[in-house]
Protein backbone atom coordinates (compact mmCIF):
# COMPACT_ATOMS: atom_id res chain seq x y z
CA UNK A 1 0.00 0.00 0.00
CA UNK A 2 0.92 3.65 -0.28
CA UNK A 3 3.72 5.29 1.74
CA UNK A 4 4.15 9.08 1.68
CA UNK A 5 7.80 10.17 1.79
CA UNK A 6 8.81 13.17 3.85
CA UNK A 7 11.24 15.01 1.56
CA UNK A 8 9.97 17.82 -0.61
CA UNK A 9 11.15 17.05 -4.13
CA UNK A 10 9.93 19.09 -7.05
CA UNK A 11 10.20 17.49 -10.45
CA UNK A 12 10.86 20.94 -11.81
CA UNK A 13 13.86 21.22 -9.51
CA UNK A 14 12.40 24.20 -7.68
CA UNK A 15 11.97 24.21 -3.93
CA UNK A 16 8.64 25.71 -3.00
CA UNK A 17 7.81 26.60 0.57
CA UNK A 18 4.19 27.34 1.39
CA UNK A 19 3.25 27.45 5.05
CA UNK A 20 -0.43 27.28 4.11
CA UNK A 21 0.01 23.75 2.81
CA UNK A 22 -0.21 20.87 5.30
CA UNK A 23 1.14 18.19 2.98
CA UNK A 24 4.77 17.36 3.82
CA UNK A 25 5.52 14.53 1.38
CA UNK A 26 7.01 14.35 -2.10
CA UNK A 27 5.25 16.53 -4.64
CA UNK A 28 5.25 16.66 -8.43
CA UNK A 29 4.62 19.62 -10.69
CA UNK A 30 2.36 19.70 -13.74
CA UNK A 31 1.81 22.69 -16.01
CA UNK A 32 -1.48 22.19 -17.87
CA UNK A 33 -3.20 25.10 -19.64
CA UNK A 34 -5.59 25.27 -16.68
CA UNK A 35 -2.73 26.44 -14.45
CA UNK A 36 0.41 25.21 -12.70
CA UNK A 37 -0.15 22.73 -9.89
CA UNK A 38 1.62 20.40 -7.51
CA UNK A 39 0.45 16.87 -6.80
CA UNK A 40 1.52 14.26 -4.30
CA UNK A 41 3.81 11.28 -4.90
CA UNK A 42 3.00 7.87 -3.46
CA UNK A 43 4.13 4.30 -4.02
CA UNK A 44 1.96 1.29 -4.83
CA UNK A 45 3.61 -2.12 -4.96
CA UNK A 46 6.95 -0.36 -5.32
CA UNK A 47 5.85 1.78 -8.25
CA UNK A 48 5.61 5.55 -8.01
CA UNK A 49 2.21 7.12 -8.67
CA UNK A 50 1.73 10.84 -9.13
CA UNK A 51 -1.63 11.93 -7.71
CA UNK A 52 -3.17 15.29 -8.55
CA UNK A 53 -6.23 15.50 -6.32
CA UNK A 54 -9.10 17.92 -5.99
CA UNK A 55 -8.46 19.87 -9.19
CA UNK A 56 -11.31 22.32 -9.81
CA UNK A 57 -12.68 22.04 -13.34
CA UNK A 58 -15.54 24.53 -12.91
CA UNK A 59 -16.00 27.93 -11.34
CA UNK A 60 -17.31 27.99 -7.79
CA UNK A 61 -21.09 28.49 -7.86
CA UNK A 62 -22.69 31.73 -6.82
CA UNK A 63 -26.19 32.12 -5.43
CA UNK A 64 -27.45 32.82 -8.94
CA UNK A 65 -25.78 29.75 -10.48
CA UNK A 66 -26.70 26.98 -8.03
CA UNK A 67 -29.18 25.43 -10.48
CA UNK A 68 -27.36 26.51 -13.63
CA UNK A 69 -24.88 24.90 -15.99
CA UNK A 70 -21.26 24.86 -14.81
CA UNK A 71 -18.79 27.42 -16.11
CA UNK A 72 -15.22 26.35 -16.94
CA UNK A 73 -12.56 27.30 -14.45
CA UNK A 74 -10.68 30.29 -15.83
CA UNK A 75 -7.67 30.24 -13.55
CA UNK A 76 -6.36 28.45 -10.49
CA UNK A 77 -4.53 29.82 -7.51
CA UNK A 78 -3.51 28.23 -4.27
CA UNK A 79 -4.26 29.41 -0.77
CA UNK A 80 -3.62 33.11 -0.09
CA UNK A 81 -3.60 33.70 -3.85
CA UNK A 82 -0.45 31.63 -4.40
CA UNK A 83 0.29 31.30 -8.10
CA UNK A 84 0.58 27.52 -7.94
CA UNK A 85 -2.33 25.32 -6.94
CA UNK A 86 -1.65 22.45 -4.54
CA UNK A 87 -3.58 19.40 -5.72
CA UNK A 88 -2.37 17.23 -2.85
CA UNK A 89 -5.64 16.30 -1.14
CA UNK A 90 -9.22 15.46 -2.03
CA UNK A 91 -11.77 18.25 -1.83
CA UNK A 92 -15.35 18.13 -0.56
CA UNK A 93 -18.10 15.80 -1.71
CA UNK A 94 -21.11 16.92 -3.67
CA UNK A 95 -24.27 17.05 -1.50
CA UNK A 96 -25.81 13.60 -1.18
CA UNK A 97 -28.56 11.89 0.74
CA UNK A 98 -27.99 11.20 4.47
CA UNK A 99 -28.61 7.42 4.28
CA UNK A 100 -25.43 7.08 2.26
CA UNK A 101 -23.10 8.88 4.66
CA UNK A 102 -19.99 6.78 5.14
CA UNK A 103 -20.78 4.64 2.10
CA UNK A 104 -17.85 2.41 1.25
CA UNK A 105 -14.21 2.83 2.22
CA UNK A 106 -14.06 6.62 1.87
CA UNK A 107 -16.45 8.68 4.02
CA UNK A 108 -18.52 11.49 2.60
CA UNK A 109 -16.93 14.67 3.89
CA UNK A 110 -17.21 18.43 3.72
CA UNK A 111 -20.33 18.45 1.61
CA UNK A 112 -20.55 21.59 -0.47
CA UNK A 113 -22.18 22.81 -3.65
CA UNK A 114 -18.63 23.88 -4.58
CA UNK A 115 -17.70 20.29 -5.33
CA UNK A 116 -16.77 20.10 -9.02
CA UNK A 117 -13.28 18.66 -8.80
CA UNK A 118 -11.42 15.84 -10.50
CA UNK A 119 -8.44 13.64 -9.67
CA UNK A 120 -5.61 12.51 -11.95
CA UNK A 121 -3.44 9.42 -11.33
CA UNK A 122 -0.22 9.05 -13.34
CA UNK A 123 2.11 6.02 -13.14
CA UNK A 124 5.85 6.52 -12.75
CA UNK A 125 6.45 9.87 -14.46
CA UNK A 126 4.88 12.71 -16.42
CA UNK A 127 6.31 11.39 -19.68
CA UNK A 128 5.08 13.51 -22.56
CA UNK A 129 7.42 11.86 -25.07
CA UNK A 130 5.36 8.65 -25.09
CA UNK A 131 1.85 9.72 -24.04
CA UNK A 132 -0.27 7.15 -22.26
CA UNK A 133 -3.87 6.23 -22.97
CA UNK A 134 -6.33 7.97 -20.65
CA UNK A 135 -9.19 6.35 -18.72
CA UNK A 136 -11.86 8.69 -17.32
CA UNK A 137 -14.21 7.13 -14.76
CA UNK A 138 -17.75 8.39 -14.09
CA UNK A 139 -19.13 6.94 -10.85
CA UNK A 140 -22.64 5.61 -10.36
CA UNK A 141 -24.88 5.82 -7.30
CA UNK A 142 -28.40 6.33 -8.68
CA UNK A 143 -27.62 10.05 -9.23
CA UNK A 144 -28.02 10.42 -5.45
CA UNK A 145 -24.69 9.50 -3.85
CA UNK A 146 -21.03 8.55 -4.43
CA UNK A 147 -17.92 10.56 -5.20
CA UNK A 148 -14.82 10.44 -7.36
CA UNK A 149 -12.36 10.08 -4.47
CA UNK A 150 -13.83 6.70 -3.50
CA UNK A 151 -12.22 5.26 -6.62
CA UNK A 152 -8.47 5.49 -6.17
CA UNK A 153 -7.07 5.08 -9.68
CA UNK A 154 -3.50 4.35 -8.57
CA UNK A 155 -3.44 0.57 -9.01
CA UNK A 156 -5.24 0.71 -12.36
CA UNK A 157 -2.74 3.35 -13.49
CA UNK A 158 0.22 1.21 -12.38
CA UNK A 159 -0.88 -2.18 -13.70
CA UNK A 160 -2.49 -0.81 -16.85
CA UNK A 161 0.17 1.83 -17.54
CA UNK A 162 -2.54 4.41 -18.20
CA UNK A 163 -3.49 7.83 -16.85
CA UNK A 164 -6.67 7.53 -14.76
CA UNK A 165 -9.10 10.38 -14.03
CA UNK A 166 -12.04 10.37 -11.60
CA UNK A 167 -14.52 13.19 -10.99
CA UNK A 168 -17.30 14.61 -8.88
CA UNK A 169 -20.49 15.86 -10.45
CA UNK A 170 -23.63 17.34 -8.92
CA UNK A 171 -26.13 14.83 -7.53
CA UNK A 172 -29.65 14.73 -6.15
CA UNK A 173 -31.78 17.83 -6.77
CA UNK A 174 -28.69 19.97 -7.30
CA UNK A 175 -27.75 17.90 -10.32
CA UNK A 176 -30.98 16.46 -11.72
CA UNK A 177 -34.04 18.44 -10.62
CA UNK A 178 -36.15 19.45 -13.64
CA UNK A 179 -39.18 21.71 -13.96
CA UNK A 180 -39.62 20.51 -17.53
CA UNK A 181 -38.93 23.96 -18.96
CA UNK A 182 -36.09 26.41 -19.57
CA UNK A 183 -35.98 27.62 -15.94
CA UNK A 184 -34.76 24.32 -14.48
CA UNK A 185 -34.28 22.18 -17.61
CA UNK A 186 -32.40 19.46 -15.73
CA UNK A 187 -29.33 17.37 -16.62
CA UNK A 188 -26.95 19.66 -14.71
CA UNK A 189 -25.00 16.64 -13.51
CA UNK A 190 -24.53 15.56 -17.13
CA UNK A 191 -23.31 19.04 -18.05
CA UNK A 192 -20.83 18.80 -15.16
CA UNK A 193 -19.53 15.50 -16.54
CA UNK A 194 -19.21 16.98 -20.02
CA UNK A 195 -17.23 19.95 -18.70
CA UNK A 196 -14.88 17.55 -16.89
CA UNK A 197 -14.40 15.58 -20.12
CA UNK A 198 -13.61 18.82 -21.93
CA UNK A 199 -11.07 19.68 -19.20
CA UNK A 200 -9.40 16.30 -19.69
CA UNK A 201 -9.27 16.76 -23.46
CA UNK A 202 -7.66 20.19 -23.09
CA UNK A 203 -5.25 19.50 -20.22
CA UNK A 204 -4.34 15.83 -19.99
CA UNK A 205 -1.25 16.12 -22.21
CA UNK A 206 0.49 17.96 -19.36
CA UNK A 207 0.07 14.81 -17.24
CA UNK A 208 1.56 12.54 -19.90
CA UNK A 209 -1.83 11.54 -21.29
CA UNK A 210 -2.76 11.13 -24.93
CA UNK A 211 -5.68 13.46 -25.68
CA UNK A 212 -6.50 11.36 -28.75
CA UNK A 213 -6.82 8.11 -26.77
CA UNK A 214 -9.42 8.89 -24.13
CA UNK A 215 -11.67 6.10 -22.86
CA UNK A 216 -14.68 6.96 -20.73
CA UNK A 217 -15.90 4.16 -18.44
CA UNK A 218 -18.48 3.90 -15.71
CA UNK A 219 -20.75 1.56 -13.79
CA UNK A 220 -24.50 1.72 -13.15
CA UNK A 221 -25.77 5.27 -13.49
CA UNK A 222 -22.23 6.25 -14.41
CA UNK A 223 -22.61 4.01 -17.46
CA UNK A 224 -26.11 5.37 -18.08
CA UNK A 225 -24.62 8.87 -18.07
CA UNK A 226 -21.99 7.89 -20.61
CA UNK A 227 -24.75 6.40 -22.73
CA UNK A 228 -26.37 9.84 -22.83
CA UNK A 229 -23.07 11.48 -23.80
CA UNK A 230 -22.80 9.03 -26.69
CA UNK A 231 -26.00 10.52 -28.12
CA UNK A 232 -25.01 14.21 -28.02
CA UNK A 233 -23.50 15.29 -31.33
CA UNK A 234 -21.35 18.04 -29.77
CA UNK A 235 -19.43 15.40 -27.81
CA UNK A 236 -17.87 13.95 -30.96
CA UNK A 237 -14.10 13.90 -30.52
CA UNK A 238 -14.10 14.27 -26.73
CA UNK A 239 -13.40 10.54 -26.33
CA UNK A 240 -12.52 7.63 -28.60
CA UNK A 241 -13.56 4.56 -26.62
CA UNK A 242 -16.24 3.67 -24.09
CA UNK A 243 -16.72 0.90 -21.51
CA UNK A 244 -20.26 0.56 -20.18
CA UNK A 245 -20.42 -1.53 -16.99
CA UNK A 246 -23.99 -2.57 -16.16
CA UNK A 247 -25.60 0.38 -17.85
CA UNK A 248 -26.57 1.08 -21.45
CA UNK A 249 -28.31 3.99 -23.22
CA UNK A 250 -31.27 1.79 -24.16
CA UNK A 251 -32.11 0.66 -20.64
CA UNK A 252 -35.64 1.38 -19.33
CA UNK A 253 -33.92 3.07 -16.37
CA UNK A 254 -32.12 5.60 -18.55
CA UNK A 255 -34.60 8.47 -18.48
CA UNK A 256 -37.06 10.24 -16.23
CA UNK A 257 -40.09 10.51 -18.50
CA UNK A 258 -42.29 12.73 -16.33
CA UNK A 259 -39.96 14.86 -14.21
CA UNK A 260 -42.72 17.17 -13.00
CA UNK A 261 -44.30 14.33 -11.02
CA UNK A 262 -41.30 14.20 -8.71
CA UNK A 263 -40.56 17.94 -8.87
CA UNK A 264 -44.02 18.83 -7.55
CA UNK A 265 -43.67 16.37 -4.65
CA UNK A 266 -40.19 17.73 -3.99
CA UNK A 267 -41.55 21.30 -3.91
CA UNK A 268 -44.18 20.34 -1.34
CA UNK A 269 -41.59 18.55 0.81
CA UNK A 270 -39.31 21.60 0.69
CA UNK A 271 -42.14 24.01 1.52
CA UNK A 272 -41.61 25.60 -1.89
CA UNK A 273 -44.97 24.71 -3.36
CA UNK A 274 -46.83 27.41 -5.25
CA UNK A 275 -50.11 25.85 -6.48
CA UNK A 276 -51.34 27.19 -9.81
CA UNK A 277 -48.57 29.82 -9.95
CA UNK A 278 -47.76 30.76 -13.54
CA UNK A 279 -44.14 31.31 -12.52
CA UNK A 280 -43.90 28.08 -10.49
CA UNK A 281 -40.52 27.09 -11.94
CA UNK A 282 -38.79 30.38 -11.19
CA UNK A 283 -40.24 30.55 -7.68
CA UNK A 284 -39.15 26.98 -7.01
CA UNK A 285 -35.64 27.74 -8.25
CA UNK A 286 -35.39 30.80 -6.01
CA UNK A 287 -36.70 28.79 -3.08
CA UNK A 288 -34.20 25.96 -3.56
CA UNK A 289 -31.36 28.48 -3.63
CA UNK A 290 -32.57 29.91 -0.30
CA UNK A 291 -32.51 26.52 1.46
CA UNK A 292 -29.52 24.80 3.00
CA UNK A 293 -28.12 21.45 1.87
CA UNK A 294 -29.79 19.45 4.64
CA UNK A 295 -33.21 20.85 3.76
CA UNK A 296 -32.81 20.11 0.04
CA UNK A 297 -31.58 16.55 0.57
CA UNK A 298 -34.32 15.91 3.13
CA UNK A 299 -36.96 17.05 0.65
CA UNK A 300 -35.66 14.55 -1.91
CA UNK A 301 -35.95 11.73 0.61
CA UNK A 302 -39.51 12.72 1.51
CA UNK A 303 -40.53 13.03 -2.14
CA UNK A 304 -39.08 9.62 -2.99
CA UNK A 305 -40.94 7.88 -0.18
CA UNK A 306 -44.32 8.14 -1.88
CA UNK A 307 -43.91 4.66 -3.34
CA UNK A 308 -40.81 2.56 -2.82
CA UNK A 309 -42.12 0.13 -5.41
CA UNK A 310 -41.80 2.58 -8.28
CA UNK A 311 -39.31 1.08 -10.69
CA UNK A 312 -39.16 4.04 -13.02
CA UNK A 313 -36.42 6.52 -12.30
CA UNK A 314 -37.77 9.68 -10.66
CA UNK A 315 -34.57 11.76 -10.52
CA UNK A 316 -32.06 11.60 -13.35
CA UNK A 317 -31.55 12.52 -17.02
CA UNK A 318 -34.49 14.08 -18.89
CA UNK A 319 -35.28 15.07 -22.45
CA UNK A 320 -34.31 18.75 -22.28
CA UNK A 321 -34.25 19.72 -25.95
CA UNK A 322 -30.49 20.33 -25.82
CA UNK A 323 -28.16 17.68 -24.47
CA UNK A 324 -30.97 15.15 -24.94
CA UNK A 325 -33.18 16.25 -27.79
CA UNK A 326 -35.27 13.09 -27.71
CA UNK A 327 -35.33 9.61 -26.20
CA UNK A 328 -32.23 7.40 -26.58
CA UNK A 329 -34.06 4.93 -28.83
CA UNK A 330 -34.67 7.80 -31.28
CA UNK A 331 -31.34 9.56 -30.92
CA UNK A 332 -29.21 6.45 -31.36
CA UNK A 333 -30.00 6.25 -35.07
CA UNK A 334 -29.02 9.84 -35.81
CA UNK A 335 -25.87 10.56 -37.84
CA UNK A 336 -22.92 12.44 -36.39
CA UNK A 337 -23.30 11.21 -32.81
CA UNK A 338 -20.31 9.81 -30.87
CA UNK A 339 -21.99 6.38 -30.67
CA UNK A 340 -21.07 5.86 -34.32
CA UNK A 341 -17.44 6.87 -33.86
CA UNK A 342 -16.16 5.01 -30.79
CA UNK A 343 -14.93 1.54 -29.97
CA UNK A 344 -17.38 0.06 -27.47
CA UNK A 345 -17.23 -2.53 -24.70
CA UNK A 346 -20.47 -3.33 -22.86
CA UNK A 347 -20.90 -5.79 -20.04
CA UNK A 348 -23.12 -6.87 -17.19
CA UNK A 349 -22.80 -8.85 -13.97
CA UNK A 350 -24.32 -12.29 -13.55
CA UNK A 351 -26.61 -11.15 -10.70
CA UNK A 352 -26.98 -7.49 -11.65
CA UNK A 353 -30.64 -7.64 -10.64
CA UNK A 354 -29.63 -8.03 -7.00
CA UNK A 355 -29.81 -4.27 -6.56
CA UNK A 356 -33.61 -4.55 -6.46
CA UNK A 357 -33.50 -6.39 -3.14
CA UNK A 358 -32.85 -3.15 -1.23
CA UNK A 359 -36.13 -1.79 -2.50
CA UNK A 360 -38.05 -5.00 -1.85
CA UNK A 361 -36.62 -5.44 1.63
CA UNK A 362 -38.63 -2.49 2.96
CA UNK A 363 -41.79 -4.60 2.73
CA UNK A 364 -40.67 -7.67 4.69
CA UNK A 365 -42.60 -6.82 7.86
CA UNK A 366 -45.78 -5.58 6.21
CA UNK A 367 -45.99 -8.63 3.93
CA UNK A 368 -44.66 -11.19 6.41
CA UNK A 369 -41.64 -12.60 4.60
CA UNK A 370 -37.91 -12.84 5.25
CA UNK A 371 -35.55 -12.12 2.38
CA UNK A 372 -32.88 -14.30 3.97
CA UNK A 373 -35.18 -17.26 3.27
CA UNK A 374 -36.19 -16.17 -0.22
CA UNK A 375 -39.24 -14.55 -1.82
CA UNK A 376 -42.77 -16.07 -1.74
CA UNK A 377 -44.47 -16.33 -5.13
CA UNK A 378 -47.28 -14.00 -4.06
CA UNK A 379 -44.78 -11.33 -3.06
CA UNK A 380 -43.02 -11.73 -6.40
CA UNK A 381 -46.34 -11.36 -8.18
CA UNK A 382 -47.95 -8.56 -6.16
CA UNK A 383 -45.00 -6.42 -5.09
CA UNK A 384 -42.66 -6.90 -8.03
CA UNK A 385 -44.21 -8.07 -11.28
CA UNK A 386 -47.34 -5.90 -10.97
CA UNK A 387 -45.20 -2.83 -10.28
CA UNK A 388 -42.82 -3.54 -13.16
CA UNK A 389 -45.72 -4.08 -15.57
CA UNK A 390 -47.44 -0.93 -14.29
CA UNK A 391 -44.32 1.17 -14.80
CA UNK A 392 -43.19 -0.17 -18.16
CA UNK A 393 -46.03 -2.03 -19.86
CA UNK A 394 -49.16 0.00 -19.06
CA UNK A 395 -50.40 -2.59 -16.53
CA UNK A 396 -50.90 -5.15 -19.31
CA UNK A 397 -52.44 -8.33 -17.89
CA UNK A 398 -50.99 -10.31 -20.79
CA UNK A 399 -47.45 -9.14 -20.08
CA UNK A 400 -47.90 -9.82 -16.38
CA UNK A 401 -48.94 -13.40 -17.08
CA UNK A 402 -46.09 -13.92 -19.55
CA UNK A 403 -43.54 -12.78 -16.99
CA UNK A 404 -45.06 -15.05 -14.34
CA UNK A 405 -44.93 -17.97 -16.75
CA UNK A 406 -41.27 -17.35 -17.54
CA UNK A 407 -39.94 -16.39 -14.12
CA UNK A 408 -42.19 -18.24 -11.68
CA UNK A 409 -44.23 -21.42 -11.16
CA UNK A 410 -47.06 -22.68 -8.99
CA UNK A 411 -44.76 -24.89 -6.91
CA UNK A 412 -41.62 -22.81 -6.99
CA UNK A 413 -39.63 -22.60 -3.75
CA UNK A 414 -39.01 -19.26 -2.07
CA UNK A 415 -35.28 -19.53 -2.73
CA UNK A 416 -35.74 -20.29 -6.42
CA UNK A 417 -38.32 -17.52 -6.71
CA UNK A 418 -35.86 -15.06 -5.18
CA UNK A 419 -33.23 -16.05 -7.74
CA UNK A 420 -35.77 -15.73 -10.55
CA UNK A 421 -36.70 -12.25 -9.30
CA UNK A 422 -33.03 -11.21 -9.47
CA UNK A 423 -32.80 -12.75 -12.94
CA UNK A 424 -35.88 -10.90 -14.25
CA UNK A 425 -34.74 -7.51 -12.98
CA UNK A 426 -31.25 -8.08 -14.37
CA UNK A 427 -32.57 -9.28 -17.73
CA UNK A 428 -34.97 -6.36 -18.12
CA UNK A 429 -32.77 -3.52 -16.86
CA UNK A 430 -29.28 -4.71 -17.78
CA UNK A 431 -28.75 -7.77 -19.98
CA UNK A 432 -31.38 -7.11 -22.67
CA UNK A 433 -30.60 -3.36 -23.04
CA UNK A 434 -26.87 -4.15 -23.21
CA UNK A 435 -27.28 -6.72 -25.98
CA UNK A 436 -29.59 -4.37 -27.85
CA UNK A 437 -27.00 -1.59 -27.58
CA UNK A 438 -24.27 -3.92 -28.83
CA UNK A 439 -26.39 -4.93 -31.81
CA UNK A 440 -27.04 -1.30 -32.66
CA UNK A 441 -23.32 -0.55 -32.48
CA UNK A 442 -22.36 -3.34 -34.87
CA UNK A 443 -24.94 -1.99 -37.32
CA UNK A 444 -24.36 1.75 -36.96
CA UNK A 445 -20.60 1.89 -36.32
CA UNK A 446 -18.97 -0.14 -39.10
CA UNK A 447 -15.21 -0.18 -38.74
CA UNK A 448 -15.38 0.34 -34.98
CA UNK A 449 -14.74 -2.45 -32.48
CA UNK A 450 -17.47 -3.99 -30.34
CA UNK A 451 -16.90 -6.28 -27.33
CA UNK A 452 -19.12 -7.82 -24.66
CA UNK A 453 -18.31 -9.28 -21.24
CA UNK A 454 -20.28 -11.09 -18.54
CA UNK A 455 -18.76 -10.68 -15.07
CA UNK A 456 -19.53 -13.85 -13.12
CA UNK A 457 -17.10 -13.89 -10.19
CA UNK A 458 -18.86 -13.86 -6.82
CA UNK A 459 -16.50 -11.89 -4.56
CA UNK A 460 -15.20 -13.80 -1.57
CA UNK A 461 -16.00 -10.87 0.73
CA UNK A 462 -19.63 -10.50 -0.33
CA UNK A 463 -22.07 -10.12 2.57
CA UNK A 464 -25.28 -11.12 0.79
CA UNK A 465 -28.36 -13.26 1.40
CA UNK A 466 -27.62 -16.98 1.98
CA UNK A 467 -29.34 -17.98 -1.27
CA UNK A 468 -27.73 -15.27 -3.41
CA UNK A 469 -25.53 -16.47 -6.26
CA UNK A 470 -23.28 -14.60 -8.66
CA UNK A 471 -21.84 -11.10 -9.06
CA UNK A 472 -24.15 -8.40 -7.77
CA UNK A 473 -24.52 -4.96 -9.29
CA UNK A 474 -21.20 -3.03 -9.08
CA UNK A 475 -19.23 -6.04 -7.78
CA UNK A 476 -16.85 -5.69 -10.74
CA UNK A 477 -15.58 -2.30 -9.55
CA UNK A 478 -13.35 -3.78 -6.85
CA UNK A 479 -11.52 -5.73 -9.54
CA UNK A 480 -11.26 -2.88 -12.03
CA UNK A 481 -9.65 -0.58 -9.44
CA UNK A 482 -8.15 -3.26 -7.19
CA UNK A 483 -9.72 -4.78 -4.07
CA UNK A 484 -6.84 -3.42 -1.99
CA UNK A 485 -8.02 0.17 -2.54
CA UNK A 486 -11.79 -0.39 -2.86
CA UNK A 487 -12.52 -2.73 0.04
CA UNK A 488 -12.29 -1.47 3.63
CA UNK A 489 -8.79 -2.11 4.93
CA UNK A 490 -9.99 -4.64 7.50
CA UNK A 491 -11.04 -7.08 4.77
CA UNK A 492 -8.51 -9.72 3.76
CA UNK A 493 -8.17 -10.29 0.02
CA UNK A 494 -6.92 -13.62 -1.33
CA UNK A 495 -4.02 -13.91 -3.77
CA UNK A 496 -6.43 -15.45 -6.29
CA UNK A 497 -8.67 -12.39 -6.22
CA UNK A 498 -5.70 -10.03 -6.52
CA UNK A 499 -4.45 -11.91 -9.59
CA UNK A 500 -7.96 -11.92 -11.04
CA UNK A 501 -8.11 -8.17 -10.50
CA UNK A 502 -4.82 -7.71 -12.35
CA UNK A 503 -6.27 -9.60 -15.31
CA UNK A 504 -9.37 -7.40 -15.36
CA UNK A 505 -7.16 -4.30 -15.22
CA UNK A 506 -5.22 -5.60 -18.22
CA UNK A 507 -8.39 -6.24 -20.21
CA UNK A 508 -9.75 -2.76 -19.45
CA UNK A 509 -6.48 -0.90 -20.04
CA UNK A 510 -5.64 -2.80 -23.23
CA UNK A 511 -9.03 -1.84 -24.61
CA UNK A 512 -8.27 1.78 -23.68
CA UNK A 513 -4.93 1.63 -25.49
CA UNK A 514 -5.91 -0.19 -28.68
CA UNK A 515 -9.64 -0.89 -28.75
CA UNK A 516 -8.85 -4.58 -28.18
CA UNK A 517 -8.90 -6.06 -24.63
CA UNK A 518 -6.82 -9.14 -25.49
CA UNK A 519 -3.42 -9.52 -23.91
CA UNK A 520 -2.96 -13.29 -23.49
CA UNK A 521 -3.00 -15.83 -26.29
CA UNK A 522 -4.57 -18.78 -24.50
CA UNK A 523 -8.11 -17.41 -24.66
CA UNK A 524 -8.84 -14.88 -27.38
CA UNK A 525 -11.69 -12.47 -26.66
CA UNK A 526 -13.50 -12.21 -29.97
CA UNK A 527 -15.59 -9.27 -31.07
CA UNK A 528 -19.36 -9.18 -30.75
CA UNK A 529 -20.97 -9.32 -34.19
CA UNK A 530 -24.54 -9.52 -35.42
CA UNK A 531 -23.90 -13.12 -36.48
CA UNK A 532 -21.67 -14.29 -33.62
CA UNK A 533 -22.68 -12.65 -30.37
CA UNK A 534 -19.42 -13.45 -28.60
CA UNK A 535 -18.81 -12.47 -25.00
CA UNK A 536 -16.09 -13.12 -22.46
CA UNK A 537 -17.24 -14.95 -19.34
CA UNK A 538 -15.13 -13.28 -16.66
CA UNK A 539 -14.28 -15.58 -13.76
CA UNK A 540 -11.01 -16.92 -12.33
CA UNK A 541 -10.78 -18.88 -15.58
CA UNK A 542 -12.20 -16.61 -18.33
CA UNK A 543 -13.95 -18.35 -21.20
CA UNK A 544 -15.27 -17.19 -24.55
CA UNK A 545 -19.00 -17.87 -25.01
CA UNK A 546 -21.84 -16.88 -27.31
CA UNK A 547 -25.44 -15.67 -27.14
CA UNK A 548 -25.82 -14.47 -23.55
CA UNK A 549 -29.14 -15.62 -22.04
CA UNK A 550 -30.47 -15.61 -25.59
CA UNK A 551 -34.05 -16.84 -25.01
CA UNK A 552 -34.87 -14.41 -22.19
CA UNK A 553 -33.07 -11.51 -23.84
CA UNK A 554 -34.78 -11.97 -27.20
CA UNK A 555 -38.17 -12.12 -25.49
CA UNK A 556 -37.56 -8.93 -23.50
CA UNK A 557 -36.08 -7.01 -26.44
CA UNK A 558 -39.13 -7.88 -28.54
CA UNK A 559 -41.44 -6.98 -25.66
CA UNK A 560 -39.84 -3.62 -24.90
CA UNK A 561 -39.68 -2.63 -28.57
CA UNK A 562 -43.45 -2.93 -28.78
CA UNK A 563 -43.87 -0.47 -25.91
CA UNK A 564 -40.60 1.43 -26.16
CA UNK A 565 -41.76 4.80 -27.37
CA UNK A 566 -45.36 4.77 -26.24
CA UNK A 567 -45.87 8.44 -25.45
CA UNK A 568 -42.14 9.16 -25.52
CA UNK A 569 -42.18 11.25 -28.68
CA UNK A 570 -45.05 13.31 -27.33
CA UNK A 571 -43.08 13.86 -24.13
CA UNK A 572 -39.89 14.83 -25.96
CA UNK A 573 -41.76 17.18 -28.23
CA UNK A 574 -43.62 18.75 -25.31
CA UNK A 575 -40.37 19.53 -23.52
CA UNK A 576 -38.86 21.14 -26.61
CA UNK A 577 -42.03 23.14 -27.26
CA UNK A 578 -42.30 24.30 -23.65
CA UNK A 579 -38.68 25.48 -23.64
CA UNK A 580 -39.14 27.26 -26.96
CA UNK A 581 -42.38 28.88 -25.76
CA UNK A 582 -40.77 30.05 -22.51
CA UNK A 583 -37.86 31.59 -24.42
CA UNK A 584 -40.26 33.31 -26.84
CA UNK A 585 -42.31 34.81 -24.01
CA UNK A 586 -39.20 35.88 -22.13
CA UNK A 587 -37.78 37.72 -25.15
CA UNK A 588 -41.08 39.40 -25.99
CA UNK A 589 -41.71 40.36 -22.38
CA UNK A 590 -38.27 41.98 -22.26
CA UNK A 591 -39.11 44.00 -25.37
Amino acid sequence: MANIHELLILLSGLLVVNNAQNYQGNVSKATPPAGDMYGRTEYYNGVMVLQFLGIPYAESPTEDSVLSRPLPKTGMTGEDEQTIYYATDHQGSCPQSPPWYGYGNIPVRNQSIDCLHLNVYVPRTLNSQTPRAVMVFIHGGEYLYEQGMRYDGSLLAVHGDVVVVTMNYRLDAYGFLSSNDAVIPGNLGLWDQRLALKWVKDNIAAFGGDSNRITVFGSGTGAHSIGMHLLYENNTGLFQRVILQSGAPLTPLGLVHNPLDFTQKFAVALACDYPNATDFSQRLKDCVVSKNITEVLGATLKAKQFDMLTYRRVLGPVVDGDLLKNTPSRLIRRPNIPFRNVDLMVGTNSADGGQVLLKLGVYQDSHNFNLDKGVPREVFKDLFVKSIVRDYFNSSKDVQQELLNRYSGLRISEIEQARKLVALYGDLMQHAPSVKTLKQHTELAPGKKTFQYYFAHDPETTNSRPWFQGANHADELAFVFGPEVIYPRRIEVSDEEIQFSRRIMKYWSNFAKTGNPNYVSEDVWKEFTSRYQNYMYLAFTPRLRRNLRSTSIKYLIDLTEKKEDSGAITHGASVILSIALYSFLLVNFAH
